[in-house]
């Protein structure tokens, strides 16, 4: 066989990506981590790498001014696409499972204050264009209420919303639908956006940044940086939002495997396989621990 340069192989690996139905996003983030790797070793033959190349990069990565989540970050990319090539036949030695990584301190998740909240809700409120405040305080309250990630807020359409029903379908990470359940302040912000906006067809962005130009994360993270300089919160970031409001549901006295649900993540397997929650169910046992709800009837 042909000996290939680790840029070829990268090459392979991505296109395997694709044909797997996985996101640009996912297939940027191993171009990019694994591309890391490359540079490195100077895009040197795949199976003239071994278990001390990965060991100094890993060194390598650790001395640069970043958090240790970071640095498992990029391994975890370079894990992936070793594993895939040795398991392809491209690598004779299996370097993986030969190279143990240190367990990443675990992250204290920076959460807003119930002041914060309210500030920043007051600020939303006080816009003098009209439509631009009520789709901003929308795309906030999606994160802040109900756990939304910036692009699965970006990605709604008229037809993700149920709400009549109490709740919403996201598109998330890996094209993965879920329903999310949205609480009754939510769900009143988004009726009277709806009502600005009828006749809408269900296929049309929900947030746009004109007519049939759907809005873009830039545009997004610049709203997020007019809102640090109004309500003098600089931390404030649009996954700051999701973090209060996971932070806020369990406080509230939300069960952990119903927010895995919310959020749309993959752990919590064990729990899946004796729980069963159907959106109609988790959506009237929402309205309890609903952040916003508990917050506002104070």
């Amino acid at each position: 066989m042909k000996e290939l340069k680790l840029s070829e192989l990268l090459s392979a690996f991505l296109l395997e990506q694709r044909v797997r139905g996985n996101s640009e996003k996912t297939v940027l983030f191993y171009r990019r981590n694994v591309g890391y790797l490359i540079s490195f070793l100077s895009d040197a033959d795949a199976d003239a790498v071994r278990l001390s190349d990965l060991q100094n990069y890993y060194l390598s990565v650790s001395s640069r001014p970043v958090s240790s989540i970071t640095v498992q970050t990029y391994m975890r990319a370079v894990r992936c696409f070793l594993t895939w090539a040795y398991r392809e036949g491209y690598l004779r030695s299996d370097l993986v499972s030969s190279f143990r990584l240190p367990k990443a301190r675990r992250k204290v998740f920076d959460v807003l204050t119930d002041d914060e909240v309210k500030r920043l809700l007051m600020v939303l409120r006080q816009h003098s264009d009209a439509a631009l405040r009520d789709r901003d305080l929308c795309i906030c309250l999606l994160m802040l209420d109900s756990g939304l990630r910036l692009g699965e807020v970006l990605g709604m359409k008229y037809g993700s919303l149920h709400l009549e029903e109490g709740y919403i379908s996201v598109l998330g990470k890996g094209d993965k639908e879920r329903y999310v359940p949205v609480g009754q302040h939510t769900k009143k912000e988004l009726m009277r956006y709806l009502f600005t906006r009828s006749g809408c067809a269900s296929k049309y962005s929900l947030f746009e940044k004109s007519k049939e130009i759907p809005l873009t994360e830039g545009a997004v993270r610049a709203l997020f940086r007019r809102l640090k300089r109004t309500t003098g919160i600089e931390r404030l970031h649009p996954h700051l939002l999701r973090h209060t409001f996971a932070t806020r549901y369990l406080e509230n006295g939300g069960d952990l495997y119903s927010l895995q649900l919310i959020l749309g993540h993959t752990t919590l397997e064990m729990s899946k396989r004796y729980v069963q929650t159907t959106t109609r169910k988790m959506a009237v046992s929402f309205t309890q621990y609903s952040p916003l709800d508990n917050l506002l009837k104070k």
